[in-house]
């Protein structure tokens, strides 16, 4: 549409797609998929102004290098494109690919730019360093973009080498909290613009009614926010809420006792390292933990009992390994589990460990579900144990992730979604007859739900909206690979973030 507005000037490009970026003549538009990276990486597309279907591009440098793509934008030439990327180690990385015929050269990032890098990243912590925007400078000679460190999300400039495009410098921006975010260069180079928030991100508790499907009454936030409350899990009691408490870098687990109880971080809990999950009886957590020695991953409980933990299951290269659900007898948990040589997350049911030296009888550790095309996540059991609704993500397609319910003990999947958005988080009702869950469509994560036939094993009619979050207010964080959802008979709980902000401008960007 025209920059300053119009009755009936507003035409329709695409019917998908986000951060729309116009090429150097204002003929193309390239954009990517999705609002976040939720699996491994975004995809990217352009689209002619003059009409015509949207053009996939990057794929064929992203999934042979095995790289996690961050953002993408027009080199100043018109002719090429430029892609933020972490490679299978997590090391930043950025390539330049001619639209022509395919040609993608790498920047060389000279030593004492790897350390810059190295210097404000975490020691202790892997940290998701996604960039939301890249920009070139209008001379080719230097990139702009956001970029997390510590828990900060700041302004980086590179410098550029315009022949070789190696990368010959590195300066940090800005340097407080954040986030700062979406530089944009102004056409002589001199001054960026970009935009910087005050964000808060607490846990809230909605009165519910999960028969229905229906908010029964405002939600109020129940954590504090001086601390980012990240991963919530009620108890089925509602009694107890965990969650994932981050300070910058560093991430603990807490505590808060509902309504209107304290908040405490949870002693002996040193190996804590993401999502924790209440136990049927609420007595116990479990969650990954990480080795400080070799960083490797293994399932972790702890009981509020004796406050000390247990290890148990297998041993984890890396993070691909998170528990989602217990099996309602308190003997068992659904996990992922990452497979390194398909690439692909399996479902598996691992018997938790106990104070007895031997674990329960007949109780084996076992792969339930699995796909060698996709990662599958968040596998919840039905009250009555007889499914498991899990979502599938196809290998390197973020977007492409599907809604999906199977027999728990193995057996052919079927399909719950709608159309191809991202739909995550999938929770049964206490009584296994609806089936919640947040879907991106329309631009802002929402509470959606379906009615489930658990004796077909199908759903019943179509979807509907639980909830209405849209911005400006309290909305469902875009970085929804920290975003939990969690209910009880009477509340539903989920983290919301809040983020006034102000557009800034910083001048003398060129010295």
């Amino acid at each position: 549409m025209p920059a300053l507005g119009g009755e009936g000037h507003a035409r329709k490009i695409t019917s998908f797609g986000y951060y729309p970026r116009w090429s150097p003549d204002g003929s193309r538009i390239l954009f990517r998929s999705h609002l976040s990276v939720l699996a491994t990486t975004n995809r990217f597309f352009i689209v002619d102004m003059a009409g015509g279907e949207p053009r996939e591009v990057l794929a064929d440098l992203l999934s042979r290098n095995h790289l996690s793509s961050d953002a993408a934008a027009w080199h100043p030439d018109g002719k090429r494109l430029s892609v933020m990327a972490n490679d299978d180690e997590g090391r930043i990385g950025v390539w330049t690919v001619s639209l022509s015929d395919g040609k993608a050269v790498q920047s060389q990032i000279l030593p004492e730019v790897a350390q810059r890098f190295a210097e404000a990243a975490s020691p202790n912590a892997v940290e998701f360093t996604s960039a939301a925007k890249l920009s070139w400078s209008h001379s080719g000679n230097a990139l702009y973009f956001d970029r997390i460190y510590r828990g900060a999300r700041n302004l980086w400039k590179m410098s550029i080498d315009p022949t070789s495009l190696a990368a010959v410098s590195a300066e940090r921006l800005t340097t407080g909290p954040g986030p700062d975010s979406q530089p944009a260069v102004s056409p002589d180079g001199k001054t960026l613009a970009f935009t910087t928030q005050n964000r808060h991100i607490r846990a809230w508790l909605f009165p519910f009614d999960p028969a229905s499907g229906k908010l029964t009454g405002p939600g109020k936030a129940v954590t504090s926010p001086g601390m980012d409350a990240w991963l919530p899990n009620i108890s089925r009691d509602g009694k107890k809420l965990a969650y994932s408490a981050a300070f910058g870098d560093r991430l603990e687990l807490w505590q808060k006792l509902l309504p209107d109880g304290p908040e405490v971080q949870l002693s002996g809990t040193s190996s804590f390292n993401a999502f924790a999950i209440w136990s049927p009886d609420a007595t116990r957590l479990v969650y990954r933990g990480i080795s400080p020695t070799d960083r490797k991953a293994r399932l972790v409980v702890w009981s509020s009992i004796t406050r000390e933990e247990q290890l148990f299951g297998p041993i984890v290269e890396g993070l691909d390994l998170e528990p989602y659900d217990w099996a309602a007898d308190g003997r068992s948990v659904l996990a992922s589990i990452g497979n390194p040589q398909t690439h692909s997350v399996d479902i598996w049911k691992i018997p938790v460990a106990t104070p007895n030296p031997e674990p329960p009888p007949n109780l084996d550790e076992r792969k339930i579900i699995s796909s060698p095309d996709n990662a599958l996540f968040q596998g919840h059991i039905s009250p009555d144990g007889r499914w498991i609704v899990f979502i599938a993500c196809k290998n390197g397609k973020s977007f492409e992730c599907t809604l999906f319910v199977a027999p728990s003990n193995g057996g052919t999947w079927t399909n719950l979604s709608e159309g191809h958005f991202l739909d995550d988080k999938p929770r049964w009702s206490p009584d296994g007859k609806m089936i919640y869950y947040i879907s991106g469509r329309a631009g802002v994560y929402n509470v959606r739900a379906v009615r489930f036939d658990s004796v077909k094993g199908r759903k019943i009619g179509e979807s509907f909206p639980v909830t209405s979050f849209t911005s400006p207010g309290p909305i469902i964080s875009n970085n929804i690979t920290a975003v939990e959802l969690t209910l009880t008979h009477t509340s539903l709980v989920i983290n919301l973030e809040e983020s006034p902000g102000n557009i800034w401008t910083l001048d003398h960007i060129d010295h």
